[in-house]
């Protein structure tokens, strides 16, 4: 039987959403029963928030 694995797309949002909270991915492990897990580099420079009144760009954080 073969092994299990996990779809590109759930490994993609993983890694997005990482990404979108100012992570930096950096290996990803699947387990043979299709799981998998993604370890980190070090947390990567967050970008200033955006002050009240101005439109925010991708990944910033509101300045709330």
């Amino acid at each position: 039987m073969a092994r299990a694995k996990p779809s590109a797309a759930a490994v993609r949002n993983v890694l997005d959403a990482m990404i979108a909270r100012g992570l930096q991915p950096g290996s990803v492990q699947v387990a043979a029963d299709g799981s998998f897990s993604v370890e980190t580099l070090k947390p990567r420079d967050r970008p200033a928030p955006v002050a009240q009144g101005e439109p925010r760009k991708f990944g910033q954080a509101r300045a709330d």
